[in-house]
Formats: C-alpha cells, structure tokens, sequence
C-alpha cells in the first residue's frame, strides 16, 4: 500500500482491453473500473493491435497503455511471432521501468510468460520508476 493513503497503486497485463470485446476482456475492464472507483490508482498494459488506438488514454478512470504488437502478421510468415514479441519486449521494459511506483501488478499472461512479470519486478528494484499515473497523451472516456 502508499505510504500516507488508503489507495493501492495497481498494474493490469491482459494481452487485449477495450475496445476488443470478449469475456476476459470485459472481466477485466469491469474490474479495473471498479478498483479506480473504490479509489485506486489503475493501469492496464495491453497490446496496440490496431495502429487508429491511443498509445495511451484514461477510460473511465483507467490508464491505458497499448504496447506496440502486430495483429495477424500481415499474413507474412513469422511477422505474427515478432509481433508478440515486441509486445512481450515493450511490456518488460515498461514493468522494469514503472514496478518500483506499483503496489500490486496482477496478470493474465500464460504460464510461459510469468516469468517475464517476476524478471520485471525483480530488476524493478534498482530503478527509481516513472510518473506511471500520469500519461504523457491526451485522456478520453469510454
């Protein structure tokens, strides 16, 4: 918890969020609303599957940081992989980066990639962390 607040300072990984629509997404969307209602700090890292979306905005009280990824690969052999890499990429350097500034990180990555949120924290701890709860573009609502 924040040293002087009753407020946690959370971090969503879902590899899609609004505006893509499905049971895991909607799960998670309700529940990040719902955590910046009670007075929380929240942000999602999610993929930028569509290039039309925000890098990053403020749904509903949520910030939201679409990672650069590729949807589909273009159908070129190999582009879908290298997009999912780059999101992994940017998703490990973003946590490294913002974790010393977080109180809980919460996932729904696959098994496999867990292991990319605790080599984040872990190398969190020599960093000083960034203004996470302050985006650098433009807000809207959904």
């Amino acid at each position: 918890m924040s040293k002087g607040t009753s407020s946690y300072r959370i971090a969503m990984v879902i590899g899609q969020y609004f505006p893509v629509v499905g049971g895991a997404e909607i799960q998670a969307q309700r529940l990040a609303e719902e955590l910046a209602r009670r007075g929380h700090r929240v942000a999602v890292f999610t993929g930028r599957w569509d290039s039309s979306w925000p890098e990053e905005e403020i749904l509903n009280g949520v910030v939201v940081r679409r990672l650069g990824a590729l949807r589909g690969g273009l159908g070129i052999p190999g582009l879908r992989r290298f997009g999912r890499m780059r999101f992994l990429h940017n998703l490990e350097r973003d946590l490294v980066e913002l974790a010393p500034d977080l109180d809980l990180i919460m996932d729904t990555l696959r098994r496999d990639l867990k292991d990319l949120v605790r080599r984040a924290k872990a190398r969190a701890k020599a960093n000083k962390g960034a203004g996470l709860f302050e985006p650098t573009t433009g807000s809207a609502t959904g």
